[in-house]
C-alpha cells in the first residue's frame, strides 16, 4: 500500500508543505505517491503526471489507477489536507486490516461523519451506512484499488465524486468501515477558495494569507 496523494493544477504550489508538514507529523508515513496534472511539484518523492481537466477528479484517478498504480490498496490524501497529526499503529493495523481481509473494500480514516454502526471485527472501527449521504468520502481513507476505479466516474468533480458516488456504493458488496478515534488529522489549506490559517512549521511561515 502507498499513499497516493491527488493534486490540481490549481494546490501544486503547496505540494511542498504538504510534504514537509507530513514527514514531520507522520514520520513513518507509507511510501507516497503524488498524482499531478500539467504543472510540477516540487517534493522528493514519485510525481505522476496524468493530464486532464483540472477538476475532473473521476477521469484523472481512474486514469492513475489504470496506469500507473499496481499495488492492489492505497491509501488517499487531497494535497490540500496538510498533516496535522497521525497516530502510525492506528494507520498500520488499518493497512493490515483492509490487505487480509477481503469483505473490506473502504476505511474512512476520521469520524466525520461517524460511523453508522459498531464492527465486531475489532471495536476500533464501526460500519458505514452505505445508504447514507458521503458513505463514499474524499476524507483521508485506504481503499481496495479496484473498488475506487469502479466508484469514479469521468467528467465527475471529487464533489460529485461524493454526492453522486454515494448512491453507488450499495452496488457493491464491500464492507466500509470507518475509525472511531482520529487516525489521521488535517489543516484544510483552502476554505471556499481561501486560505486558511495553519500553524507555522519548519520553514513555513503564514503572513497575510500566503506562503512565505
Amino acid at each position: 500500500m502507498k499513499l497516493v496523494v491527488f493534486s490540481i493544477d490549481k494546490y501544486s504550489r503547496i505540494g511542498p508543505m504538504f510534504w514537509d508538514y507530513l514527514k514531520d507529523k507522520w514520520p513513518q508515513h507509507f511510501d507516497s505517491i503524488f498524482i499531478a496534472n500539467s504543472l510540477p511539484i516540487n517534493v522528493s518523492a514519485p510525481v505522476v503526471h496524468v493530464p486532464a481537466r483540472d477538476m475532473n477528479f473521476g477521469r484523472r484517478m481512474r486514469l492513475f489507477l489504470k496506469d500507473h498504480y499496481t499495488d492492489s490498496y492505497l491509501m488517499l490524501m487531497m494535497i490540500d489536507y496538510i498533516p496535522k497529526n497521525a497516530n502510525d499503529g492506528l494507520l498500520r493495523k488499518s493497512a493490515k486490516l483492509i490487505e487480509t481481509d477481503s469483505s473490506i473494500g473502504h476505511i474512512r480514516l476520521r469520524p466525520m461523519p461517524p460511523p453508522r454502526w459498531p464492527y465486531d471485527g475489532d471495536e476500533d472501527y464501526g460500519i458505514i451506512d452505505k445508504r447514507k449521504p458521503y458513505s463514499l468520502s474524499l476524507q483521508p481513507g485506504m481503499w481496495e484499488s479496484q473498488l475506487l476505479y469502479d466508484l469514479c466516474r469521468v467528467g465527475e468533480n471529487a464533489w460529485h465524486t461524493e454526492t453522486h458516488g454515494s448512491t453507488r456504493t450499495h452496488h457493491f458488496p464491500q464492507t466500509f468501515l470507518c475509525t472511531w478515534k482520529m487516525a489521521i488529522s488535517h489543516h484544510n489549506y483552502y476554505i471556499k477558495g481561501r486560505i486558511s490559517p495553519i500553524p507555522p512549521n519548519a520553514s513555513w511561515r503564514i503572513r497575510g494569507g500566503r506562503e512565505e
